[in-house]
């Protein structure tokens, strides 16, 4: 079982990506910001397997979150989940860490298929 830091301010988006980590067999920590999510990193990098995360958030965004992430040296692979993902964007979140992006709306399928390829089967 793998420890998953969920970032999404949305709530409903958040609590959905949680469900298919938990259905998937993983552990699931929320962040509802970039923000949060460095402070819940730092609390529990030793535990956490892989980050999961938006882009357009408030405070600081997902391009923020990843480039703050690479500073700090956090190795964990990272999942990018978002509406509308450009390839600019997206090669700008590859340079930054992401391995893996999700299209939303997303579906369990995808996100057990996204953790499978970053944490290999359990």
């Amino acid at each position: 079982m793998a420890v998953v830091l969920v970032v999404d301010d949305n709530s409903f988006a958040r609590k959905m990506m949680m469900r298919y980590v938990k259905s998937a067999g993983h552990e699931a920590l929320p962040a509802v910001d970039g923000e949060n999510a460095l402070a819940v990193y730092e609390a529990e990098k030793s535990r956490i397997d892989c980050i999961i995360t938006d882009l357009l958030m408030p405070n600081l965004d997902g391009l923020g979150l990843l480039r703050r992430l690479r500073e700090c040296g956090a190795g964990v692979p990272k999942i990018v989940a978002s509406a509308d993902i450009q390839d600019a964007v997206k090669e700008d979140a590859r340079a930054l860490g992401a391995l893996v992006f999700i299209n939303k709306p997303f579906t369990s399928d995808q996100i057990e298929e996204a953790l499978v390829t970053l944490l290999g089967a359990d």
